[in-house]
């Protein structure tokens, strides 16, 4: 199951989430911290990025933190999803890589190794797709980033962000648990 929706929130609330990204006052920027590698894997020069944990261990990690949980609750809302437990919230950022026409795949990953489900909200347009794959590593599925697009899966399926070329790639990613069944909307 991977499900993307546009627009699940306001105009006004898309670019209040771009406004909190910038450093010059009042806004004061929200705090991001180089990575050589956004997934984890050292071993793909094509991870690296700005990141910030808003969200782990149960808690809130700093005062941004209620603003960047509006897309995920939004779309919960909009889909009756009932939310059991937020595991972790990231902001990450990723710059176009020089030299480059063409986006590269990240290295294909779950983010976590319990049953939970994933939310990626994308802030920015961007070429830079997020992939998604079968237990086989065959492509099944992409999704491209679209201010205000809202991707849903299961965590247990595979999947690879990719490099940019054409704008900067910011994006939310929320791990959570639910506590009742997806049902389809027709």
């Amino acid at each position: 199951m991977i499900k993307y929706f546009d627009n699940i929130l306001s105009p006004y609330l898309q670019d209040d989430l771009i406004t909190m990204l910038n450093p010059r006052p009042p806004h004061g920027g929200y705090p991001l911290f180089f990575t050589p590698n956004l997934t984890g894997d050292f071993k793909n020069k094509n991870e690296f990025g700005f990141g910030s944990d808003f969200f782990s261990d149960g808690k809130l990690i700093n005062h941004f933190g209620n603003r960047l949980l509006t897309p995920l609750y939004s779309f919960l809302n909009s889909q009756d999803i009932v939310l059991k437990e937020i595991i972790r919230g990231r902001l990450s950022l990723q710059l176009p890589r020089y030299g480059t026409t063409e986006p590269l795949p990240s290295s294909p990953h779950r983010d976590l190794d319990i049953p939970h489900y994933v939310a990626i909200y994308y802030v920015t347009d961007s070429d830079g797709d997020t992939i998604f794959y079968n237990d086989d590593m065959i492509e099944i599925k992409r999704v491209t980033p679209k201010k205000g697009r809202i991707v849903f899966f299961d965590g247990n399926i595979l999947h690879s962000g990719s490099s940019c070329t054409k704008n900067i790639r910011v994006f939310l990613n929320y791990n959570f648990t639910i506590n009742n069944e997806i049902r389809s909307r027709k």
